[in-house]
């Protein structure tokens, strides 16, 4: 099998507050009998790499918060070439 190094520079971020209860480490680490080798994860961040419409997205999920009191999750979107721009995503403002 080739593995091709693909640079996704271009992100997109967004900060979300998940409802309680929320554990991110027991959501998130699902470990499968059969190894993925699109995805990793250590304590707190996990990462997965997919396909959409033909394009290589990487996928991260952050913990940012604590499981008590100030639940955060950071989201972060990254791609080969930012095709999103201000006019056409509001979000980014």
């Amino acid at each position: 099998m080739v593995k091709k190094v693909v640079a996704l520079n271009a992100k997109f971020m967004v900060k979300v507050k998940p409802k309680a209860p929320f554990n991110f480490d027991a959501n998130v680490n699902k470990p499968s009998h059969f190894p993925a080798y699109v995805e990793d994860y250590m304590k707190g961040v996990y990462w997965q790499t997919m396909r959409f419409s033909g394009k290589v997205l990487g996928l991260k999920m952050e913990n940012i918060g604590n499981a008590l009191h100030l639940r955060r999750l950071v989201l972060e979107k990254r791609n080969q070439k930012n095709r999103m721009s201000r006019k056409t995503n509001p979000t980014l403002s």
